[in-house]
């Protein structure tokens, strides 16, 4: 009952059925294959959250066993599909191969072998060929199933596929072949797919901008808004571009929040806002140290996860030799209780020196093993002390990176006051050569390709004349040079006149 119900998408009707079922009460392998097929499926495709797909391994174990060739490509593809979704396209992949093998033998409803190859296509959108394979495959069994809404799906792969590969007469026809079908989808999903169409048609700017329209119109996507700022950008409208990119900033997705903020940070400085460009230099470094130390507490979560297992296996190893020791002793208990009761038989004498050969010969082997468990406890004692090594050089590199974070954050924050001083009109006659150093840090971030070409273009600068030539480019007269630096105008020829020495010896 609850497969007919899937079957005919009656999704929260069978959902309901199945949170009536306690599991735990049968014992029958059958069913309880089929009810976290069943549960995963629902869930699945009511959009539940889920964790773990261990439940299917249950499943396809069982169907390989049974040979319910239906059942078990569909087992393959929702643990393929839940695995794309919890990010680990490695195990997705290898899935949706496994349901691939099944789905032509035509033991499989059509709506499996679509989703199937529709799966694919999807997974594999960084090969291209692959992509287009897929999704015509797709295509065909989503015409035969009449299904307009997951159509639209696969043109716009399609349609992304071509692009990358730059036949652009097969992306138009797919992303119009989508515009076609779209008011087949809910209202609410069809802004992610103008914005896309939008995003795949960027060399035909007036096209992207009318699908970016009529997605914000639906929907405020930030990639919208990033999009139609670029086109914004592109026309000469700046006022327009700064709107739609600032509306893109406010992403939640930290990547597409810098990738917003770079644009503006483009388009400030080519206006000659330094002061703003500096902000939003700032602001990005940060985000991007934040996305930064997600991976490092991440990696450091795996190497932690890790230990633990690692601990955990050599306590169940020393717990196994524990039960060794033991089940050697009852065996020696074992055979003095029958020695003992031998010795009462007629050959009494014989049997105790056989008896007494056997002991020695046991004895010998116990001193073999309490050894052998010593050697272990030893190298167990002297793995868990490297262990505890490797957590003290991590403790350390973690203090020693959080310090040269620190100390670099401090040098900037001095350097960027140093550059702001200098902007309100102050001069470097205080300056001292940390000063120095730490203006030239924070120019860094301000203008990365001048401060490589004075490093490729001139050998030996001293930090003076680096300063030097950052006021020069920053646009300060001969006049302003010679009171920020606090120098005569002879000495400001003269060291003029060293720096493009130092160039003509670098050439």
């Amino acid at each position: 009952m609850i497969d007919r119900l899937l079957t005919s998408k009656q999704n929260d009707s069978a959902y309901t059925l199945l949170k009536e079922i306690n599991i735990d009460k049968y014992y029958d392998d059958e069913i309880k294959a089929c009810y976290w097929l069943y549960w995963l499926q629902a869930q699945h495709r009511l959009n539940i959250s889920i964790k773990s797909v261990e439940p299917l391994d249950f499943s396809i174990h069982y169907f390989k066993e049974s040979r319910d060739q239906e059942k078990l490509a569909r087992a393959y593809y929702y643990k393929g599909t839940i695995c794309e979704e919890l990010g680990n396209n490695k195990d997705a992949v290898i899935n949706l191969k496994q349901a691939e093998r099944i789905v032509p033998s035509g033991k499989t409803k059509p709506w499996l072998t679509y989703a199937v190859y529709s799966g694919l296509a999807y997974l594999n959108n960084s090969n291209k060929d692959l992509a287009v394979y897929y999704g015509k495959k797709a295509i065909v069994y989503g015409y035969q199933l009449n299904d307009s809404a997951n159509l639209v799906c696969d043109f716009i792969n399609l349609a992304a596929a071509y692009n990358s590969s730059g036949q652009k007469d097969s992306t138009r026809h797919y992303v119009l072949k989508c515009e076609e079908m779209i008011n087949a989808l809910p209202m609410g999903q069809r802004a992610a797919f103008y914005c896309s169409m939008g995003v795949i048609l960027k060399d035909t700017p007036e096209k992207a901008k009318e699908y970016f329209c009529k997605s914000i119109a639906i929907k405020p996507l930030p990639h919208a808004y990033k999009g139609l700022g670029r086109i914004y950008k592109s026309e000469g409208n700046k006022e327009k571009a700064y709107e739609m990119l600032q509306k893109a900033s406010d992403a939640s997705d930290l990547e597409v929040k810098i990738s917003a903020l770079k644009e503006i940070y483009e388009m400030r400085h080519a206006d000659g806002d330094y002061k703003a460009s500096s902000e939003i230099a700032r602001h990005i470094a940060a985000l991007k140290d934040t996305i930064e130390k997600t991976k490092q507490q991440e990696d450091l979560q795996g190497v932690q996860e890790q230990m633990n297992y690692q601990a955990k296996e050599e306590r169940l190893q020393e717990k196994s030799n524990r039960y060794l020791m033991a089940a050697v002793v009852m065996v020696m208990l074992t055979v003095a209780v029958v020695l003992l009761s031998v010795m009462r038989h007629k050959k009494l004498r014989r049997i105790v020196v056989e008896a007494t050969a056997d002991i020695t010969q046991r004895d010998e082997q116990i001193e073999q093993l309490t050894d052998s468990n010593m050697q272990k406890e030893k190298a167990l004692h002297q793995q868990q002390d490297e262990l505890e090594q490797q957590r003290q050089e991590m403790r350390k590199q973690q203090r020693n990176m959080d310090t040269r974070r620190s100390l670099y954050e401090k040098e900037l924050s001095a350097g960027r006051l140093l550059y702001e001083r200098l902007l309100n009109g102050e001069t470097m006659a205080t300056w001292e050569k940390k000063d120095l150093e730490h203006f030239i840090n924070y120019y860094r971030i301000i203008d990365q390709p001048f401060m490589n070409s004075l490093a490729i273009n001139y050998t030996d600068l001293s930090d003076r004349q680096i300063v030097f030539s950052i006021l020069e480019h920053m646009g300060k007269s001969d006049e302003e040079l010679a009171r920020i630096m606090g120098i005569s105008a002879t000495t400001l020829r003269t060291t003029r006149y060293r720096i493009r020495e130092k160039m003509l010896l670098r050439r």
